[in-house]
């Protein structure tokens, strides 16, 4: 009964573990996306002060190019053009510029949206994966309670069993003995052994060692129930050396999989 509560408390630590590491990640995801909209708005802030500074030089230009026209006709005529020339394609510069810019804010807004919806799936999925973990581990849970009792109703079987054989013992000898008795003969005690059953020892689990190199076998992960198949004995038994090996940073695991721990 203590393993069963063991590996109960285990499952649900590792469920609390699992809920922790989502949530972690859905805390970096967010915090994510605020840099880059932090980056996004930095980004259009330099953009539109560096156009104001180059408006107020063109402004100066276009001052200094008005005092010489007054000064020169000629030269004030020449300038004049030249400037309306620059003018316009400064123009459509600046034009071009803010078109470009309304096309970033686009993206950037659909890039938001994107980002968004990735989020939003990315949260039913980790809700999807929560109930469906939690069904594997009541599933789990049953099969250890329904094997208990079949161990149970076998123990209590077996004693049954003993107490018969014993009662029709003791019956056999109380009959031995009157009969003896009535012929005037000294009884002797009647013992019979009582057949033992050979003890069925358990199966000891596998060492460290081996299940390591099945994990390593297995870089995409692999569950701890198909390790037990792998090796050939019940899963609930690798439970206490998978701990270890996590303990001792040589595996990790994952929600229900557990992986090799990689180098660096």
């Amino acid at each position: 009964m203590g393993n069963l509560n063991d590996a109960m408390q285990s499952m649900v630590d590792d469920l609390r573990s699992a809920t922790e590491a989502r949530r972690a990640a859905f805390r970096q995801l967010m915090e994510d996306i605020g840099v880059r909209l932090s980056e996004v708005r930095s980004d259009t802030h330099n953009l539109i002060e560096r156009f104001g500074r180059e408006d107020t030089e063109r402004k100066g230009a276009v001052g200094e190019m008005v005092g010489e026209f007054k000064r020169t006709d000629d030269e004030r005529k020449a300038a004049v053009g030249e400037m309306v020339g620059e003018f316009k394609r400064d123009d459509d510069e600046r034009k071009a510029a803010v078109n470009e810019l309304r096309r970033n804010t686009k993206d950037m807004v659909g890039d938001f949206r994107k980002a968004n919806s990735e989020l939003k799936a990315t949260a039913d999925e980790m809700v999807e994966g929560f109930h469906r973990d939690s069904s594997e581990r009541k599933a789990a849970v049953g099969e250890m309670v329904g094997e208990f009792k079949r161990t149970d109703d076998e123990r209590k079987a077996a004693v049954g069993e003993m107490v018969g054989e014993f009662s029709s013992d003791r019956g056999q000898a109380h009959q031995i003995w009157t009969q003896r008795l009535k012929e005037k003969i000294k009884p002797r005690a009647v013992v019979r052994k009582v057949k033992e059953k050979p003890s069925v020892e358990a199966a000891p689990p596998p060492n460290e060692k081996k299940i390591l190199e099945v994990i390593t076998g297995h870089p995409d992960g692999i569950r701890l129930i198909d390790i037990g198949n792998e090796l050939g004995v019940d899963w609930r038994v690798l439970i206490g050396p998978s701990k270890s090996l996590m303990d001792e940073g040589r595996v990790e695991k994952i929600e229900n999989m557990y992986y090799p721990k990689k180098e660096g």
